[in-house]
């Protein structure tokens, strides 16, 4: 939500929060996927794809927060 916010309302600094945010949250996802080893192979094949899709959605906001500092 933050990133389309930052679009809208042309706010770089948002934009610039918003980039910051998704680098903690890649910093987080390392960590889960240290934990994922500890788990049964079902279980760690549905943290995988929740990983995977959360991975896509920061990495789109942060483009999103891009094109924004970019404009």
């Amino acid at each position: 939500k933050m990133s389309t916010v930052a679009f809208f309302k042309r706010n770089t600094e948002l934009a610039d929060e918003v980039i910051e945010k998704v680098k903690e949250l890649y910093e987080v996802e390392k960590e889960y996927y240290k934990l994922i080893f500890d788990q049964d192979v079902e279980r760690a094949v549905y943290i995988k794809a929740i990983l995977d899709s959360l991975s896509r959605i920061a990495g789109y906001c942060s483009d999103i927060a891009e094109v924004v500092i970019n404009m």
